[in-house]
């Protein structure tokens, strides 16, 4: 089905394009680009320093969230179905019908796991598009190679190959509630302004709210009750609060609008992000993306609700004082070689945005998985899990257990996750939520 799809998508990228469009052509993606759509080159920084033109996968995301011309976007699809496919392929067992990955504890600077392949080899059947007079053929060889993946950027489409042992046994995942809005929410009321912290200890998610304001609706959102009803009426499948979500984390970090629109898109088509019903004469589906001013309504919505720029100044201050941002797992991030202290430059100062949020939901997981691993009552008489955890995922844990076990499961993951953080000075126990299913994309 999927090959199928992607030889439809190579039929539409030829007739939006008006030639037989290779999509792994470099020379043909520039010439078409910039010499006959005449769009502004996009340029790169190469390994050895200098700068050059590109018409990668990034560029064209770029260029279509700033002209929205239909065949970037056709052309886009291309690109994530081919890479998707061959993700798909990468998802093959070892012999014992597990598929495995490495993790690396100091893979990145915030303290989360990084995931790769393994070390192990074995035999692998490795699929080769051969594009030939327009037309996409697909051949197969095998190849000895290292077994698994990463198993941290499978997208919801790919969870769904990934199942517990039997029939009889749940696939389950449990994740931080708010997650990152945690921190910055405990920032804020250090900084004066607690309005965010009220919200999430209320049960209400700052993403909701936003999305309430973009919908027109008028509230006092310091009357606590009064927000919480009309969150209630707010879909977790509508596609202007995952817009809300998406621009709240990357504002957060402070991501610039159109940095913003171009992850909003890549998400949607890579399929992180679930296609919407946008239209509703034709109900045809849609790819969610918004313009860059678009996602600047969004972010001014966010950072005036919660005076959200109070925070980047708290941090803009801490280091110039200190050089350095603290973690509540003791973790301290140190800013080296800063030209000049007293004007911190943006890229440092994005990064102690992203450090203390990032570095606090690895703590919070890591310490569940330690409850959950040496909790004697999570063993059986035979010393096997009740609740066996099997992958973790940033500030989620996945696993499986029997299903006669699930309600005991739920309770004790409650318990796994409460674990206190002294954040900003404010005592936090960032909630956990989950559910179970036949396969990884149920949960």
């Amino acid at each position: 089905n999927m090959l199928n799809k992607l030889m439809f998508q190579q039929e539409v990228v030829n007739m939006m394009t008006g030639r037989e469009f290779n999509v792994k052509s470099t020379p043909q993606k520039i010439q078409w680009l910039y010499e006959d759509l005449r769009l502004p080159p996009q340029m790169e920084r190469k390994p050895d320093g200098t700068t050059g033109i590109t018409a990668d996968f990034e560029a064209i995301v770029k260029l279509y969230v700033q002209t929205k011309i239909p065949a970037l976007l056709e052309v886009v699809k291309l690109i994530k179905l081919r890479t998707r496919f061959s993700d798909l392929h990468k998802i093959q067992p070892y012999v014992d019908g597990r598929i495995r990955c490495s993790y690396n504890p100091v893979g990145t600077d915030t303290g989360r796991l990084s995931s790769s392949e393994t070390p192990v080899r074995g035999p692998l059947l490795k699929p080769k598009f051969v594009f030939k007079k327009g037309k996409l053929t697909l051949e197969y060889k095998t190849v000895e190679d290292q077994v698994g993946t990463n198993l941290q950027n499978q997208t919801k489409a790919l969870r769904e190959c990934f199942v517990p042992d039997s029939p009889d046994f749940d696939f389950w995942q449990y994740d931080l509630s708010g997650a990152d809005a945690w921190t910055v929410a405990a920032d804020l009321a250090r900084a004066g302004h607690d309005l965010m912290l009220r919200h999430l200890l209320a049960g209400i998610k700052p993403s909701k709210v936003i999305t309430l304001v973009i919908k027109g609706y008028k509230f006092d959102p310091n009357n606590i009750e009064e927000v919480k009803k009309l969150c209630d009426e707010i879909s977790n499948k509508d596609w202007q609060y995952t817009c809300s979500k998406r621009v709240q984390h990357g504002t957060n970090y402070g991501m610039k609008e159109e940095l913003t629109a171009a992850v909003l898109l890549k998400d949607s088509v890579a399929g992180w992000i679930e296609k919407f019903l946008q239209d509703k004469e034709t109900g045809d589906e849609n790819f969610l993306s918004l313009s860059p001013s678009e996602v600047r309504r969004y972010q001014l919505v966010y950072t005036r609700m919660y005076t959200v720029e109070a925070r980047r100044e708290m941090l803009v201050k801490q280091i110039k004082d200190y050089g350095y941002a603290d973690s509540a797992s003791g973790h301290r991030r140190r800013f080296l070689g800063i030209r000049n202290r007293n004007e911190p430059d943006v890229p440092t100062v994005n990064t102690a945005l992203s450090h203390a949020p990032q570095n606090n939901t690895t703590y919070a997981t890591n310490l569940a998985l330690h409850n959950l691993f040496y909790d004697l009552t999570n063993r059986t008489p035979r010393g096997y899990f009740r609740a066996e955890p099997l992958i973790m995922v940033h500030d989620a844990l996945a696993g499986q257990s029997h299903k006669s076990q699930r309600a005991w499961v739920e309770e004790q993951m409650q318990r796994w996750f409460a674990n206190p953080l002294l954040i900003s000075g404010i005592e936090i126990t960032i909630p956990a939520e989950g559910g179970f299913g036949n396969n990884w994309k149920d949960c």
